[in-house]
């Protein structure tokens, strides 16, 4: 009876979804930064924004605030690295995908990607581009836009000074 359910689950979905055959190359991305000026993304109740320039981020509520090269690897990485395993061409009602509410929205000049909910098999969630299509892509996307702006910052250490003595002047 386990391996009907199972058998059934893995036709309904393939019924759902068109195969696009093997992963995509770096050509066949569906997003890229590169050229883009602005980035943000809301992600629960905080909304996070850049302008870029020359490879700079400049946090737009805290400008002097300095993005470690990290995080920004972090972010570009997972969002240069959508593509697309399986597509929904008509997906009709978006809410079923966790779409109508994302979890998650990325924005880029005027391009908006929508992160919905998780499949229950597999770490991959419903990603939608405003093409009225449904993709479905890896899940570690969300992981970058999780973080707080200030787990983003690069902070400056302070020696630590507890041993030192001054000497007068």
């Amino acid at each position: 009876l386990c391996l009907a359910v199972v058998g059934l689950a893995a036709w309904g979905f393939s019924i759902l979804f068109k195969d696009t055959g093997t992963p995509m190359t770096k050509g066949d991305l569906l997003f890229s930064l590169a050229g883009k000026q602005t980035l943000s993304w809301s992600y629960g109740d905080r909304t996070i924004s850049f302008s870029i320039t020359d490879d700079a981020w400049v946090n737009r509520e805290y400008p002097s605030y300095q993005i470690d090269r990290n995080a920004k690897k972090a972010i570009t990485d997972e969002i240069n690295e959508i593509h697309s395993r399986k597509v929904i061409e008509e997906p009709g009602d978006l809410a079923a995908f966790g779409l109508a509410q994302p979890r998650c929205t990325i924005v880029s000049d005027g391009i908006t990607i929508a992160i919905g909910d998780e499949i229950p098999m597999g770490n991959q969630v419903y990603l939608s581009m405003g093409d009225g299509k449904v993709h479905l892509v890896n899940g570690t996307i969300l992981t970058p836009f999780t973080r707080s702006l200030e787990e983003m910052v690069t902070l400056e250490s302070v020696p630590d000074l507890s041993g030192a003595t001054a000497t007068p002047v």
